[in-house]
């Protein structure tokens, strides 16, 4: 594992993306819970965020959690697996002189 201070710096990397993550889809369901119950308490439903911004901030949220997710997996220490070595039987020379 690397230093203490790079260890602390992807913690907190982490914890900066669920918070954006988690801020931005709370600001999309009270959005759409706002624009399902104005009319019923007789607010201004126009108030609401339109389709664009409302999309955005869906991805905005789904794009800081990948940050998240994939800085939570560089801070495990996640590495994919070696390859296997090619075995070298020399058939490749074989088939070649064949052609």
């Amino acid at each position: 594992m690397g230093s203490d201070g790079h260890y602390r710096a992807r913690s907190w990397l982490v914890a900066l993306a669920l918070t954006a993550s988690f801020l931005a889809i709370l600001t999309f369901l009270l959005n759409v819970l706002y624009g399902r119950f104005a009319p019923a308490f007789g607010w201004d439903p126009g108030l609401r965020l339109a389709r664009v911004p409302e999309f955005l901030l869906l991805f905005g949220s789904a794009t800081f959690f990948v940050i998240a997710a994939l800085a939570a997996e560089r801070q495990a220490g996640a590495k994919p697996p070696d390859p296997q070595p090619l075995e070298e039987d020399g058939s490749h020379d074989k088939k070649q002189e064949s052609y």
